[in-house]
């Protein structure tokens, strides 16, 4: 926890997905990767060695901050370790020609990424480094503005992506170990991603400000084997413009728990061809977002909610029935 910077409000879930993308985290029979992680949260927090800094609606905790001592242990040991480089300024204050496997950017603006080797490099606000664009790198969470360069279709070994920069998404889906991508910024609100990302099974959490998604490819059989992909590890997809939910797409993401949706005006008159109503078909749906550009009267969601549905927010709906 000591790649976090000091006094820094640690979100829990981001450490959860980062843990599973170290591969920290170990499978147990019947639990996720992050329910072990949120196990592994609540044993340091009973500890004493993390504190609460805010819960969400739900009850759970949403964000966190590490005690002081324990922080000053932690980056001790690993810089004693040679685990992680950390630097308090910019990446400039690491010399150049340095071999590194994790750095951590001890400002407000956290920058981590994790390699099983590499050489930094630097130039300007641009990530042009030989571990970022490396075959090594594993790890990347961006919260500053460095923008990344081309190049993203070599780091096949890649599992957690979260970049407030300039981004290219279209090879993706040659990431074939990715499991997380978080792309939070909204100054790109037309990007696509390609239809290949429906044969990515590794993928755990895709969230975007405003993503296209394509309908998946097809099913074909092959040599008496349906060709169907499906995305038993996703759990997470947001914000998903303008969408389809058929029965094919439903099949392919049957332990979906989070999801975030939205329609503009012109696509929301057509809402019976979206086939919102079949969500009611997930059954591991535990939050959901739905988001209509503008509010339309006598729009209903005609599913039935089911137990599993813990959070429910609608945008542009017409609740004066209820």
């Amino acid at each position: 926890m000591g790649i976090f910077p000091e006094d820094f409000e640690i979100n829990v879930m981001v450490l959860t997905k980062l843990w599973v993308a170290e591969g920290i985290l170990k499978p147990a029979c019947s639990k996720t990767l992050e329910g072990i992680g949120e196990e592994y949260f609540l044993d340091l927090l009973q500890r004493s060695l993390v504190m609460v800094q805010e819960k969400g609606s739900n009850g759970k905790i949403k964000t966190c901050r590490i005690h002081d001592l324990l922080w000053d242990l932690c980056v001790r040991e690993a810089q004693k370790e040679k685990f992680f480089c950390v630097t308090k300024g910019s990446l400039y204050d690491i010399q150049e020609g340095t071999s590194i496997c994790r750095v951590s950017n001890m400002t407000q603006c956290f920058l981590y990424f994790h390699a099983a080797k590499g050489t930094l490099e630097r130039d300007d606000k641009t990530l042009s480094s030989s571990v970022v664009q490396s075959c090594s790198l594993k790890v990347l969470h961006n919260e500053d503005y460095y923008r990344l360069l081309d190049g993203m279709d070599e780091m096949v070994n890649i599992r957690y992506i979260y970049s407030n920069g300039a981004l290219s998404i279209a090879s993706i889906y040659k990431l074939r170990n990715l499991q997380t991508i978080v792309f939070p910024e909204y100054w790109k609100r037309d990007m696509e991603l390609s239809p290949e990302i429906w044969k990515m099974p590794q993928l755990r959490h895709v969230k975007f400000h405003s993503i296209y998604l394509p309908r998946p490819p097809c099913s074909e059989i092959k040599e008496g084997e349906n060709s169907i992909v499906v995305l038993e590890n996703l759990q997470t997809l947001s914000s998903i413009r303008n969408f389809s939910w058929t029965e094919e797409v439903l099949k392919r993401i049957p332990n979906l728990q989070k999801l975030a949706i939205y329609y503009d005006y012109e696509t929301a008159a057509d809402w019976e061809e979206h086939c919102v109503n079949n969500l009611g078909h997930l059954n591991k749906l535990e939050s959901l977002c739905c988001c209509i550009e503008y509010t339309l009267p006598n729009l209903v969601i005609h599913f039935t909610f089911l137990t599993s549905l813990r959070k429910l927010t609608l945008y542009g709906f017409n609740l004066h029935p209820f």
